[in-house]
């Protein structure tokens, strides 16, 4: 597939959950014309040996803190990331209070204090973006160096989806939460959308390694996608994952 040579290509890439997804869709939204914005998995095949950005989108909703002690394996991926991109883009910065903001800001400035940081509200087009890109783009293609490499994703990587039952949803975050913790199971992501004896409504789960989320799946922020087409699913990503557990798991949370 051709790659307009009019239009710099950016790969964005992120821990799974860090919202790039939403972001993309805002900054098409914005009207970047000169800029196309897609997920690494998606472009990185395009980029290959042709020019290309890319950058890194960091949710600073995540607890740095708890990434430290909790999460090394998780946090070793997001410093291979940074580390290979030309520059990073804090995202739901509107969503995350100004004390992890300023841990992360830190973070970055004693660990990558060369790489420019951007912040999204609203997944709107950061301050500056457009211009540094078309300034780098410009560099890369002086220079030769191109900033495309190998996902950051390991080869190890697991990903299950299961056809979910109506379930106890206070049973099944225990579960788990003692999976991700006790078990040495390495989850990095889970998204579902359930139907559960505590409400009526279905409700939808969202995990991003130390941060839980659930709101009523009928929300528009809500984009989960899942292959099995059906209005009741879970996927669960990350590494050392056991899916007879996770099916045992799901079958004692069923109401």
């Amino acid at each position: 597939m051709a790659v307009d040579s009019s239009v710099i290509q950016v790969e964005l890439n992120g821990l799974p959950g860090a919202g790039t997804s939403r972001l993309i869709k805002g900054l098409i939204s914005d009207g970047a014309e000169k800029l196309k914005f897609q997920k690494s998995d998606e472009q990185h095949k395009q980029l290959q040996d042709k020019a290309g950005l890319r950058f890194w989108v960091l949710d600073v909703r995540q607890d740095l803190n708890v990434l430290q002690s909790q999460f090394s394996w998780l946090l070793k991926l997001l410093r291979d990331g940074l580390q290979s991109s030309g520059a990073v883009i804090l995202n739901f910065v509107e969503a995350a209070d100004l004390t992890q903001q300023a841990q992360w800001q830190a973070f970055l400035r004693e660990n990558f204090s060369k790489l420019p940081v951007f912040r999204s509200f609203y997944h709107s087009m950061p301050e500056g973006l457009i211009e540094f890109a078309q300034n780098l783009n410009l560099a890369t293609k002086t220079t030769g160096h191109l900033n495309v490499n190998a996902s950051t994703i390991p080869s190890n990587w697991q990903s299950f989806e299961f056809e979910m039952p109506r379930v106890s949803l206070e049973v099944l975050m225990m579960a788990l939460a003692n999976s991700q913790q006790s078990m040495q199971m390495k989850i990095a992501r889970i998204q579902a959308t359930l139907q559960t004896i505590e409400y009526e409504n279905r409700v939808a789960l969202e995990v991003s390694g130390p941060l839980w989320k659930t709101f009523a799946a009928e929300d528009v922020l809500h984009s989960m996608k899942n292959t099995l087409g059906l209005p009741n699913s879970m996927c669960i990503q990350g590494i050392d994952l056991d899916k007879d557990w996770f099916s045992e798991l799901i079958h004692a949370s069923s109401c």
